[in-house]
Parts: C-alpha cells; sequence; structure tokens
C-alpha cells in the first residue's frame, strides 16, 4: 500500500504498532499472516510549507518535493484504488481528476457522463464539489 501524507511521522507512528510477520508484512487482527500488508511511504516530508512566500528552502530542496510530487500524483491516479480521506485538498482533487474519463462506452450510459475509477472517501462527501466549498 502506498501512502502519500502530509503527515508522515503520524503514519508511520500507527503502522509501527502493528505486529510484523516472518515476511516483513503487518499483520493485522483477526487476519491469518498470509495476508499481511507492507506499506510504502515516501522518506522525504510532503510538506508544502516550501511553497509558501518567505520560505527558507533552498531551490534543491524545493526541486525534490516538488518531483516528489509529482511523482505521488502518478502514482496514485494510476492506482487501482484511490483512498481519500476528505476532499479538503486541491491535491485529492487533482487526482481524482486525473482518474476520471469520459463515459462514452456503449451499454454504460446509465453511469453518467463521468466515470471515475475506484475511489474511496473515507469520511466526508464521495464527490469534492466546487472548491472551497
Amino acid at each position: 500500500i502506498y501512502i502519500a501524507s502530509d503527515d508522515p511521522g503520524q503514519i508511520k507512528e500507527e503502522i509501527s504498532k502493528y505486529p510484523v510477520g516472518d515476511a516483513g508484512n503487518l499483520i493485522l487482527p483477526g487476519v491469518d499472516e498470509c495476508h499481511g500488508l507492507r506499506f510504502y511511504l515516501r522518506e522525504d516530508s510532503t510538506s508544502t510549507e516550501f511553497m509558501k512566500k518567505g520560505s527558507t528552502s533552498d531551490c534543491s530542496i524545493q526541486y525534490r518535493r516538488t518531483i516528489s510530487s509529482v511523482a505521488d500524483l502518478i502514482i496514485l491516479s494510476k492506482s487501482s484504488t484511490f483512498i481519500i480521506g476528505e476532499f479538503g485538498s486541491g491535491f485529492g482533487r487533482l487526482v481524482r481528476t486525473f482518474r476520471a474519463a469520459l463515459n462514452d462506452f456503449p451499454g454504460r450510459e446509465e453511469e453518467g457522463p463521468v466515470l471515475v475509477r475506484d475511489t474511496r472517501v473515507v469520511w466526508g462527501k464521495p464527490h469534492p464539489g466546487p472548491p472551497g466549498m
């Protein structure tokens, strides 16, 4: 499972609470070891603090974080399932947009004019709506 987060430290702390099996996979309570999970987090921070005016970050840090954010965007937009906490960020909305396609498939007209690959929202509205709402 690939995780893109603006708080990777918190995510790592939560993941560390699960037991680890012989193969290095996490073991979930009530699930046998052959169904363990492995999580992947980008090592550098995904913080957007460097994008704000007056940032003291040097250009190489900004460049590395920008390229990493683009990589996150590509990985998440091409994933088989995209799970998002909520559509409160522009990044999540952008991923959803890249996962959408016009519905020009014969026999699928009843599904609406736009199809969005498997996207699941943990809490909040299942559709992002207009920005700021």
